[in-house]
């Protein structure tokens, strides 16, 4: 036996030593059967857990639509001007670039005007 083979042999006899002063006094043959069920019955639960989630999510998605039915209900609702702001208020869970598109097609269509300039200016139903 050259000393290479002396080492390793020695390092392995200390890797044991090791591991069997963490397990406690069983060796890993005895330990892994312990562990195994409860831990395949944790990922059960997780993965069950998380085909659930998937099911949920994939029934939370709002219809086509929905989003510019929302905003062009709350123009709707307003009586004199209002904001940009307020419509982002008033409107949650649509994007500002959503809101700025319905406006677009609002006011190309005759139904709403914009009476200024920039982020703060005031819209104002038309008829």
């Amino acid at each position: 036996m050259d000393c290479r083979t002396a080492s390793y042999v020695g390092k392995k006899s200390q890797l044991k030593e090791k591991t069997s002063k963490l397990t406690g006094s069983i060796g890993y043959q005895e330990f892994y059967p312990r562990l195994s069920k409860p831990i395949n019955f944790l990922l059960f639960i997780l993965k069950d857990a998380y085909k659930r989630f998937e099911t949920r999510v994939g029934e939370a998605g709002s219809p086509k639509g929905a989003k510019t039915e929302l905003v062009e209900s709350v123009i709707g609702g307003y009586s004199g001007e209002f904001t940009l702001a307020d419509l982002e208020r008033d409107c949650c869970g649509v994007s500002r670039d959503m809101i700025r598109k319905v406006l677009g097609r609002l006011r190309e269509e005759g139904k709403v005007e914009c009476l200024g300039k920039g982020p703060k200016a005031p819209w104002r139903k038309r008829g």
